[in-house]
């Protein structure tokens, strides 16, 4: 079968992190997120990856795919204007003639990949939408079903206490080639708003696959740090960079190579420390921690909550708490920074703090 991966958003919800940077490319427990996908999708048989991109897909095409996927073709599909999840995917999946899956490149799926794929194939669906239970769908497109599992409706955002179940779509598809009769070439459209309810109301033969799951989107920032302490946690089975030890045989504490903590810093559980970090004297880490390769983080400051990108610095004396922090920033001494999205390769002063004269 063939995999498209979607991965040409603009990843606004995580701006300015990713003014620079494609959202697949964000560093998950210190890997680009698109290293793990690849790996939860290579547990499929697969004919080949198309990966469709389009806002800074550049930094997308400068992976070593070789070393991640061994012998399995992986294709940039490039948009040269954005052409919506529809779009995208007609366009990707030029030349397809036999199943194929679809997985949105920002969501975490906990799922069976091969257990979707079977269903759709012992159901006989035209397409198969996987999805998954939140508490609040408000936020979200909710679906409602037949008590054999076809799909009748979407409902888009509705209201709190209103919505006919609390099943969203969880952005993974399984489609046969005919879908790609009914999406519209070369324009942008909603695969989720347009092309799903035209099916179902032609008649097409929409089914749902309900999984308990872990399921996320790395696409907030709630989500995003929320998987980070999930997968410290073990609820979402992802791998680690390589090198990692326990410190003082603490399960719930990893640090890279040629880490540094000076006498009378503390980690507190769970926390990542990568290659090269360094914590001095009096600094408290964690917990729910991740500090990519080379970050420093100076005296009696304190990091919780966060994650920090490789190469950043945290001043002396400074609080940083719930926040995500890009790649090569310096946070000054004595600043303190709660729920903050904090850009890469800038200095960062808390401007709720006097000026020293």
């Amino acid at each position: 079968m063939h995999v498209i991966l979607l991965a040409g958003g603009r990843g606004t919800r995580l701006h300015p992190l990713t003014q620079d940077l494609p959202k697949p490319m964000v560093p998950v427990v210190n890997r680009p997120w698109l290293h793990h996908l690849l790996e939860i999708v290579g547990r499929l048989p697969i004919v080949d990856i198309r990966c469709a991109v389009h806002y800074r897909w550049e930094a997308i095409r400068n992976i070593k795919w070789s070393s991640i996927r061994g012998n399995v073709p992986v294709e940039l599909v490039v948009e040269r204007e954005a052409l919506g999840t529809g779009g995208a995917i007609r366009n990707a999946a030029n030349g397809v003639t036999m199943t194929f899956m679809v997985l949105n490149a920002d969501i975490v799926p906990g799922m069976d990949l091969c257990e979707l794929l079977e269903r759709h194939r012992k159901i006989g669906a035209d397409c198969t939408i996987a999805l998954t239970q939140v508490e609040d769908p408000s936020a979200y497109g909710v679906v409602e079903l037949s008590p054999d599992g076809r799909i009748l409706r979407f409902v888009e955002k509705p209201a709190p206490g209103t919505a006919p179940s609390n099943l969203i779509n969880a952005g993974v598809y399984v489609m046969e080639p005919y879908i790609l009769d009914s999406i519209p070439q070369g324009r942008p459209i909603s695969v989720e708003r347009e092309i799903f309810p035209q099916l179902i109301e032609q008649g097409a033969r929409i089914y749902s696959y309900i999984s308990p799951a872990y399921w996320n989107d790395i696409g907030t920032p709630k989500g995003y740090l929320s998987t980070h302490w999930d997968i410290l946690q073990d609820r979402m089975p992802i791998r680690f960079p390589d090198g990692l030890s326990l410190h003082n045989g603490k399960e719930d504490i990893r640090v890279g190579r040629r880490v540094r903590i000076d006498s009378g810093a503390r980690l507190i559980g769970p926390v990542l420390l990568g290659d090269g970090c360094v914590i001095r004297s009096g600094a408290v880490v964690g917990p729910n921690a991740v500090l990519g390769p080379d970050v420093k983080i100076g005296n009696r400051s304190i990091v919780q909550n966060s994650v920090i990108w490789a190469g950043a610095q945290i001043g002396d004396n400074s609080m940083v708490e719930e926040c995500i922090i890009g790649y090569n920033t310096i946070v000054e001494d004595r600043s303190t920074a709660r729920a903050e999205l904090i850009p890469s390769r800038g200095l960062w002063r808390d401007t709720a703090r006097p000026a020293i004269v």
